[in-house]
């Protein structure tokens, strides 16, 4: 017949078994494992004392025997390695007590990547736009010969509002207020 070899609360395959296969059942237990039984099927359960018995009352039974526990061997190997990896995979899905946290954190580190990606592009805004109109907005009066102050411009950017300012000595200020 066939069986599954299942894992964990889920019930997850492990592994599918066919007919001949060997299984510890100790395995099993240790790694909480089950078989379930996927068409009408027949297993046979041999106890080692048993097997013992009837290997040193009976003298032909010794050929096989050798050849059957190594064959008990690969598959108890084989098992080992499929259920220590299904039970890795389990600790490894299951919710850790700081996964909260670091998801809070992960989210904090965009929101303010992106804040500080807005403002690079802001102050790349504004400096191209100082160097483009600083002369037009600084205007001398011919009659007096001072100096205006003019706004250069203003702009806004989520909830970041900036005005550009030339003074009368040419220099330039920033004033960023939130909105």
């Amino acid at each position: 017949g066939q069986f599954s070899l299942e894992f964990g609360a889920d019930g997850r395959e492990v592994l599918p078994l066919g007919p001949g296969s060997i299984i510890s059942e100790g395995l099993l237990v240790k790694f909480g494992a089950r078989l379930r039984a996927t068409m009408s099927s027949v297993l046979y359960r041999f106890r080692r004392a048993d097997m013992l018995a009837i290997i040193t009352t009976i003298q032909t039974a010794q050929h096989w025997y050798y050849p059957l526990r190594m064959l008990e061997r690969q598959a108890r190997e084989h098992l080992t390695l499929r259920l220590s990896s299904a039970q890795g995979a389990s600790k490894v899905s299951a919710e850790h007590s700081s996964d909260a946290d670091i998801r809070r954190w992960t989210e904090m580190k965009r929101s303010s990547m992106a804040k500080a990606s807005d403002l690079r592009q802001l102050r790349t805004d504004l400096t191209s736009t100082v160097n483009l109109h600083l002369m037009g907005f600084c205007r001398e009066d011919s009659t007096t010969g001072s100096r205006s102050e003019g706004r250069l411009s203003t702009t806004t950017r989520g909830s970041l509002a900036t005005t550009i300012v030339a003074s009368p000595r040419g220099s330039v200020s920033v004033r960023a207020r939130a909105s």
